[in-house]
C-alpha cells in the first residue's frame, strides 16, 4: 500500500525532472541559435562584400568557408538538443500523469 504511493510520489519527482532539464536545454538551445543567427550574419555581410566578382567570391570563400561549416554544424547539433528536450518534455509529462495515477489508484485501494 505505501510502497505505491511512494512510487506515485518518485514518478512525479522523476517527470519534474525531466520536465526540468527540457525547460534547461531548450533555453541552451535558444541561446545557441541566437549565436549562430549572429554568426550567420557576419558570414553573409562577408560573403556580399567579397562577391564583387568572381576573384574576390574565391577568395571570400576561403575567409568564410570554415566559418560557414562551423555555423551549419552548429545549426544540426542545436536541432539534436531541440529534440531530446521534445523527447524530455513528453516522457516527464506522461511520468508525472503516470505518478499521479500510481498515486491516485493505490490511494483509493488501500
Amino acid at each position: 500500500m505505501k510502497d505505491g504511493k511512494i512510487l506515485g510520489i518518485v514518478l512525479v519527482i522523476a517527470g519534474a525532472v525531466l520536465l526540468y532539464f527540457s525547460h534547461y536545454i531548450n533555453t541552451q538551445v535558444a541561446e545557441g541559435r541566437s549565436e549562430i543567427s549572429t554568426g550567420q550574419s557576419q558570414v553573409d555581410t562577408a560573403t556580399k562584400l567579397f562577391s564583387v566578382n568572381p576573384v574576390s567570391k574565391e577568395v571570400g570563400n576561403q575567409f568564410t568557408g570554415s566559418a560557414q561549416s562551423r555555423i551549419n554544424a552548429g545549426t544540426v547539433e542545436a536541432n539534436q538538443y531541440a529534440e531530446y528536450a521534445d523527447w524530455f518534455m513528453i516522457g516527464g509529462i506522461i511520468t508525472i500523469v503516470a505518478g499521479i495515477g500510481v498515486f491516485l489508484f493505490m490511494k483509493k485501494r488501500g
